[in-house]
Parts: C-alpha cells; sequence; structure tokens
C-alpha cells in the first residue's frame, strides 16, 4: 500500500514538474523573438483548458506571440472591466453571463468562436444528509454556495424557473456568496452551505465524498451553458490576422 501510494505520489510529481518545466520554457525562452503578448480572461473549468494548453500556447510562441491566461475565479464583472480597457484582448464567458454582465459595460467583445457546451459539467451538488432531492429544495431552509454572475447561477436560476423553486428566482438571505468553484465546494464541504452549484474539476473533487451527491447537472439539459470566446473589439479591427491566428492553432 505504501508502496503504491509512493509510486502514485511520483507519478502525479511527475505529471505535474513536466507541466511547469513546459510552462516556463514556453514563457522564457527566447524572448527576444517574442513580438507580442495575448492576455486571455478565464476560469478553471474544464472545457477551457485546450485555449490556455502549453500545446496551444507553444504553437503560438514559434510564431512570436506569447500567450498569458488570467484566472480570476470567475469573476465576470471585473472580466468585462479588463477587456473593455484593453488590459485583455481575449476573454471566454458564457453566452448567458456575456448578455448580463456584458451589458453594464458596452458588450466590449465580439463572438468569434463557440469553445465548448457545458454536457454535465455544471451541477447541483448537495449534502446527502441534508438534501434527497429537489423537493427539499422547496420545503427546507438551505444555504447555497456559489459565484454570482457565473455561469452556476445562471444554471440555478434556470432550474429554478423549470421546477418552480421560487425563492431562487431572486437573491436572498440563502446565498452563500463564493470566489469560484474551489470555494463553493470548500463551502459545502465545511457544512457552511448545504447546496453548492458549480463546475468541473471541482464537481468530480466533491463526489469522491460519499456525504455529498449530485442532485442535477447539464447532462440533463441541452444547450443551456455554451461557452464563447470573445476578442476585444478593437483590437479584432486592428489585429485581425493575429486573431486568426490564435483560432488557427486553437482548433
Amino acid at each position: 500500500m505504501v508502496l503504491a501510494l509512493g509510486i502514485a505520489g511520483l507519478l502525479g510529481y511527475y505529471v505535474y514538474n513536466n507541466l511547469v518545466t513546459a510552462e516556463t520554457q514556453i514563457t522564457s525562452s527566447d524572448a527576444a523573438d517574442i513580438k507580442q503578448t495575448l492576455h486571455i480572461g478565464m476560469d478553471s473549468w474544464v472545457g477551457y483548458f485546450p485555449l490556455c494548453s502549453p500545446n496551444l500556447k507553444r504553437r503560438m510562441h514559434s510564431t512570436g506571440v506569447l500567450v498569458r491566461c488570467h484566472d480570476d475565479s470567475a469573476n465576470l464583472d471585473e472580466r468585462m472591466r479588463k477587456l473593455k480597457k484593453g488590459q485583455l484582448q481575449f476573454a471566454v464567458s458564457t453566452v448567458d453571463a456575456y448578455l448580463t454582465t456584458g451589458k453594464d459595460h458596452n458588450y466590449p467583445g465580439t463572438i468569434v468562436a463557440v469553445v465548448d457546451e457545458s454536457k454535465g459539467g455544471d451541477a447541483i451538488l448537495v449534502r446527502s444528509d441534508k438534501i434527497s432531492s429537489l423537493d427539499d429544495l422547496k420545503i427546507r431552509p438551505v444555504k447555497v454556495a456559489l459565484t454570482k454572475d457565473s455561469p452556476s447561477d445562471f444554471f440555478l436560476q434556470a432550474v429554478a424557473v423549470h421546477f418552480d423553486l421560487d425563492r431562487f428566482k431572486q437573491r436572498g438571505k440563502w446565498l452563500v456568496p463564493a470566489d469560484g468553484a474551489d470555494a463553493s465546494l470548500k463551502a459545502l464541504q465545511s457544512g457552511k452551505a448545504d447546496v453548492a452549484v458549480l463546475w468541473e474539476p471541482a464537481v468530480s473533487r466533491g463526489l469522491k465524498s460519499s456525504k455529498i451527491k449530485k442532485l442535477l447537472s447539464t447532462a440533463d439539459t441541452q444547450r443551456l451553458v455554451v461557452d464563447v470566446l470573445l476578442v476585444q473589439r478593437e483590437f479584432l479591427l486592428e489585429q485581425e490576422e493575429t486573431v486568426k491566428l490564435l483560432l488557427a492553432n486553437y482548433y
């Protein structure tokens, strides 16, 4: 058993070390050849990994373009603000989040690609000793951890409308604000929340516990949470070829 754990630990370290080494090489080697740096606003949603993968960064690096991804823990309002100011050239967002948070910033980006559709990656997790069904959410006072204005927020609102969960149609005392999916999971695990609405890979980590179960996910819906790539409007007009280059390497 100890030997198995030791081997697993070594393998984990090996993979992690290789990823860190690859990232370091990409961002530091041949610095004199870097002509441009692109900044992408994103978060921990697993569907964004290809856009920020070492492979894509290597491809872009070979053309003299450095790609940097900035995890903002799904603070979409901050992401839209930075996109408008030009501090980000690209940003990912779900369509619903862009419609709501983008409005306050005069919709600063142009949608140029669909990068993902959640088919189970967004989910509602509950403490199994407190909640057994959606009906329990109608009759029991519960605390729900989620990131405001995130896809999780929209997912819960959609579920609230579909299943007549009136209390969740508006924010109230039930809300436990969280800074990203990991924070939502921690609130659920610690007992600060009875319910957490979050996304992968935090969903899978939460389900490792026998005390937590999945109540509902986007596997039960279609085209509800769709992720798109946004490009800052002025940047698209001035650097169309760079946008095409990133998309070509992404695909």
